[in-house]
């Protein structure tokens, strides 16, 4: 990283970037600002009165750091700081990341100098604007972790087939009653391990259920972890994922091949998640269950054919690493240094 460039993230005051941003040593700024609903509510008043007093903290973060250029990601913290520094004539810069893009960076993007995506498709829904594809960007840990150090760091000896199950980075409640629900199913299963990562709210529940289930005769290699800080380790050892259909998610499975049953999150924006997967299906790397379908029986058929399918899972982890964009990150930041200095 150019050390003649220093780099501001700006957040909301209880996103994942409270954590994430000031564990990898950058500095951070909060917004006090939430996502809207569409319905008229004592909720969408108190939202639409936050996102106004956030747009005098963006001016004040302008004036604060009077920036070169603002890059966009589209959380709820990007929309006030971009619409002030649109207004104000600031360069930025909006990268969409999902197939549909949000309404925030659709309205954002007619004032932006440059547009980039993550997936090919999202190109078609800013109107005449020119978009750059570029993909995802990707941890670098992700692309460089080895199967030998995750194995030590997880503490595991025994090869065996290795599903991981996980909902997001807050877990998903639905999935994990599906797959505890599933547990008769294949506890008596020699050649097979689960890591199931339940998110921290949903730790204590699901490990209660599952007590209840478990017996010391169970043959599978049942993992449970409330939150693994070093996913990567996790994918280097997954064999098949069970997960939502988050932008960055699909990004980093894709990176690594992983053939992955993609249950995307109903309630997203737009249904973007919906659209991730179905984009990804249709490709030929995963497969989908709607959340309203979800079940464990029906959840543990679809684990069930593609373990004695190995044919359809290569075929999936070769379709995935085809969207491969492992050069995503650097590419975005040719962009940003061109823009900066044109």
């Amino acid at each position: 990283m150019r050390e003649d460039i220093k780099i501001v993230f700006v957040g909301s005051q209880s996103g994942l970037e409270t954590e994430m941003v000031s564990e990898a040593g950058y500095k951070l700024e909060r917004l006090s600002v939430t996502g809207f609903g569409s319905k008229l509510s004592f909720d969408l008043l108190k939202s639409s009165s936050k996102m106004l007093v956030s747009f005098f903290s963006a001016y004040k973060l302008l004036k604060k750091y009077q920036p070169k250029i603002l890059i966009g990601m589209g959380g709820y913290a990007s929309f006030p700081l971009i619409f002030v520094a649109n207004w104000f004539g600031y360069p930025t810069i909006i990268h969409e990341q999902n197939a549909v893009p949000g309404r925030a960076n659709i309205f954002l993007a007619k004032r932006a100098n440059l547009i980039a995506s993550g997936f090919p498709l999202s190109k078609d829904y800013f109107g005449n604007k020119e978009v750059i594809f570029i993909g995802n960007p990707v941890r670098s840990q992700v692309l460089s972790s080895s199967r030998r150090q995750s194995l030590k760091y997880l503490g595991i000896k025994e090869k065996r087939f290795t599903v991981v199950v996980f909902g997001g980075s807050r877990g998903a409640k639905k999935i994990n009653q599906a797959i505890v629900s599933a547990y008769h199913l294949f506890a008596n299963n020699s050649n097979l391990r689960f890591i199931h990562i339940t998110g921290r709210m949903n730790y204590e529940p699901v490990k209660e259920q599952l007590k209840k289930q478990q017996d010391i005769s169970d043959k599978v290699d049942y993992r449970l972890y409330s939150y693994v800080p070093e996913i990567w380790h996790v994918y280097a050892l997954a064999d098949l994922i069970v997960c939502r259909a988050g932008a960055s998610t699909l990004a980093e499975i894709s990176a690594l091949g992983i053939p992955s049953i993609l249950i995307p999150y109903p309630y997203a924006t737009n249904n973007h998640q919906a659209k991730n997967a179905q984009w990804y299906v249709e490709k030929g790397a995963a497969q989908i269950i709607l959340d309203e379908n979800l079940s464990g029986s029906l959840l543990w058929q679809s684990i069930y054919s593609l373990i004695h399918h190995p044919t359809k899972l290569k075929e999936m982890s070769d379709r995935a690493k085809s969207f491969r964009h492992d050069q995503a990150a650097k590419r975005l930041a040719e962009q940003v240094i061109c823009l900066m200095e044109s």
